[in-house]
């Protein structure tokens, strides 16, 4: 089974996007924020993290440079909603930085699954 990290600091979108994944076989475990996530992961691997880039404490941006670094076999799909510039530039950075993916927020399951 695939594992997956999902990290957001929005309970709602977090335990949505666990809930589609679960339902389609996916292991999900979840992390409040890039701390909680790097937390996790220092004892438990994973195969995906999906992460969203605005976040207090440790932003995406941050947590996709270290998890690129530390674990270069894990995938990361960066997600990202409406910040004060929109999602575009965010995404973009986070591609350029190591993530994998990038979904604009908000987003259909059918499309978090492809």
């Amino acid at each position: 089974m695939i594992r997956v990290l999902c990290v957001d600091d929005d309970p709602l979108v977090r335990g949505a996007i666990s809930a589609c994944l679960r339902h389609s076989g996916y292991v999900v475990h979840e992390a409040s924020d890039g701390r909680k996530a790097l937390t996790f992961l220092s004892h438990r691997s994973v195969e995906l993290v999906i992460c969203d880039i605005l976040m207090p404490d440790l932003d995406g941006i941050e947590l996709v440079m270290r998890l690129a670094d530390r674990h270069p076999d894990t995938k990361i799909l960066a997600i990202s909603g409406e910040g004060q510039f929109g999602p575009g530039p965010f995404l973009t950075m986070a591609g350029h930085l190591g993530a994998h993916r990038t979904l604009a927020k908000p987003f259909e399951p059918a499309r978090l699954l492809q």
